[in-house]
């Protein structure tokens, strides 16, 4: 769907009179809503409807036992359905009966889901140790045959209706843990997950309303499955043969002694896999870059408002920490841009990950700083972390196609934005909301407020997500490759939005991206990575006019515009070596034309040029 024809839907549609029409048109739909109301109503109208109070032994004739349907007893009142042995009206009684059974079973499911969903939420979310304890009590009670389990429990407790729905409780819950565990586990992985954090949302909020949503088809299904189940439950529970006054009436015969709990059924534990990214990247054009930005107006240097100082991530292994981030620093100064490029694999992304601790585990943050105006972000608590999140540093990330939550209106998804860290009244909010779409190019912002993000082409949801990221005016804004995904025209538009909005607001920018076409056009400066660390760094204009590092000049010599029609597009021979197997001395050495036995010692980062530094010992200088 392109912007002009996203841009043509005027008018958001009425979502509950599409879904009413839609299940309007199905006869079958129709009929069972309408015999599973009327079945509901029979139920909770029971005492209104039903011909006779079966609890009222008093009111019961003596000589209206067993009597078949359609008779007429003594006191001259029809049985359509006869009698008992203790003269009770079976229609009566069934209708009782089904006010009783339906409370058991939504009850009882109820019980059972709000015990089990949020252990298996919170399993998934964990992980570790909590899971594993979580799982293994839920192993255990699946283990265990769900009969004896319930007839136990009710030998245990004793009868009545409390009783049973208690039993039915204890025995569901573990169905239900086991079920939103898998689903969530699926869900945590998701880039929205990631954005919502971003974001600054506390963990129960990006759990409950960001995860749970997504998880819940599965979990529906399980809880109707479960409701039928507890249903029939309460009808076929140990019941004495002869009832008293007050005691339960269920649907089914009266007269039964002993009718076994049905075993619980297998778990429905499958994930309806979701749509991908709208298909691999198309290199933009380059536009324009604005004049590099130097002094304040007071001729005094500007101060930078982040500086990371050899920043290291690890992850463990048998061989010993791999370190995928090594010793990265760089600072960025109010309204830079800084372009961070390299190849895939090279710590681009986890370095982005990095600035707002967020790394995955098992990874960790070996050491380093990371000052966001003077405050280390690194010696900040996870709650003071969060605060940061999403106000002074915000994300835009990679696949417009899945940082969005496609359960949650745009509006919704922007205002938690702010709600996350300052109150603010809803009017307000959502004006809010409407500027920043405005501000990104989105036509008619106040009707994507109340839209879907699958009503949206990739390129406005990339702009709700640079508009999510700016409604907080932060210092820093951190962009893994947000333009890889679209096409070359959308790309344009969107490096010149947030050029403009970086300006306005005076944001630093970190680019993220492998391509350096894109950062040739934006950043005032640029770092490259390789194997995890910086390799060159230095004014844009110096890096990509004169590199200093031989992997710079494979990276340009790989950009196809700097070949001539019908020349072979040049590459830097071999890949990026893996974390585990990295040569000593210059990780390059391998890929290297100009490698020689003094790169077999690690170089450092010096600087070659003002302002202009490089790890080299064989750097690209004229003789």
């Amino acid at each position: 769907m392109s912007e002009v024809a996203a841009a043509a839907g005027s008018r958001v549609p009425n979502r509950l009179g599409a879904l009413w029409r839609a299940y309007a048109g199905s006869p079958l739909a129709v009929a069972a809503a309408a015999v599973l109301l009327l079945t509901v109503l029979a139920g909770a109208a029971a005492s209104a409807i039903a011909p006779q109070d079966p609890y009222d032994l008093a009111g019961l004739s003596l000589f209206d036992g067993r009597l078949p349907p359609l008779s007429r007893g003594a006191d001259g009142n029809l049985y359509l359905l006869g009698t008992d042995d203790q003269s009770r009206d079976m229609l009566s009684a069934i209708l009782y009966g089904l006010r009783t059974s339906l409370t058991v079973g939504l009850v009882a499911t109820a019980a059972a889901a709000g015990v089990g969903v949020p252990l298996g939420l919170l399993a998934a979310w964990k992980g570790g140790r909590v899971d594993s304890l979580v799982m293994r009590l839920v192993d255990l009670q699946l283990s265990l045959p769900a009969i004896l389990v319930a007839l136990a429990l009710l030998a245990a407790l004793g009868r009545g209706e409390d009783k049973i729905i208690l039993a039915l409780a204890l025995v569901q819950w573990a169905v239900f843990a086991r079920t939103a565990r898998a689903s969530a586990a699926v869900e945590r992985q998701r880039d929205y997950v990631a954005a919502a954090q971003c974001l600054g949302l506390p963990a129960r909020r990006v759990l409950f309303g960001h995860v749970l949503p997504n998880a819940l088809p599965p979990i529906t299904v399980i809880a109707a499955v479960e409701v039928a189940h507890a249903h029939r439950a309460g009808s076929d529970a140990v019941l004495p043969r002869r009832r008293t006054a007050g005691g339960p009436a269920f649907a089914r015969p009266l007269d039964r002694q002993r009718v076994p709990i049905p075993a619980e059924r297998a778990v429905l534990d499958q994930h309806v896999p979701r749509r991908g990214p709208a298909g691999a990247g198309v290199r933009p054009q380059p536009c324009r870059r604005p004049a590099a930005r130097g002094p304040g107006p007071s001729g005094r240097p500007r101060v930078n408002v982040l500086e990371v100082e050899a920043l290291e991530v690890q992850f463990p292994s048998p061989s010993g920490p791999l370190r995928a981030v090594d010793g990265v620093s760089f600072a960025l100064a109010p309204g830079q841009v800084l372009g961070l490029v390299g190849e895939s694999g090279s710590g681009k992304t986890m370095t982005g990950y990095a600035l707002l601790r967020l790394v995955p585990p098992p990874g960790r943050i070996a050491g380093g700083r990371v000052r966001l105006g003077g405050r280390d972000l690194l010696a900040l608590s996870e709650a003071e972390m969060r605060r940061v999140r999403g106000d002074r540093i915000a994300v835009i990330m990679q696949d417009p196609m899945s940082c969005l939550n496609d359960v949650l209106r745009i509006g919704t998804q922007m205002a938690e934005a702010v709600t996350s860290h300052r109150r603010m009244g809803r009017t307000a909010l959502r004006a809010l909301a409407r500027d920043a779409l405005g501000r990104v190019g989105i036509p008619s912002p106040e009707e994507r407020l109340d839209a879907y993000p699958h009503e949206l082409s990739g390129g406005m949801r990339q702009r709700v997500a640079i508009a999510t990221a700016l409604m907080n005016r932060p210092a820093v804004i951190v962009a893994d490759e947000p333009t890889t995904a679209l096409d070359v025209t959308i790309q344009a538009q969107i490096l010149s939005e947030v050029q403009r909005a970086c300006a306005e607001d005076g944001t630093a920018l970190l680019w993220i991206t492998h391509d350096l076409s894109v950062v040739a056009g934006l950043a005032d400066r640029i770092a490259v990575m390789y194997a995890g660390r910086i390799v060159e760094h230095g004014p844009a204009d110096a890096v990509i006019g004169a590199p200093l590092h031989p992997y710079t000049e494979g990276l340009m010599a790989s950009v196809p515009a700097r070949n001539r029609p019908g020349e072979r597009l040049r590459q830097i021979p071999g890949g990026m070596p893996g974390l585990a197997g990295l040569p000593t001395g210059c990780a390059f050495r391998p890929r290297c034309p100009r490698a020689g036995n003094a790169c077999a010692a690690r170089p450092a980062l010096a600087e070659l040029r003002p302002g202009h530094a490089a790890r080299c010992v064989h750097p690209l200088l004229p003789c």
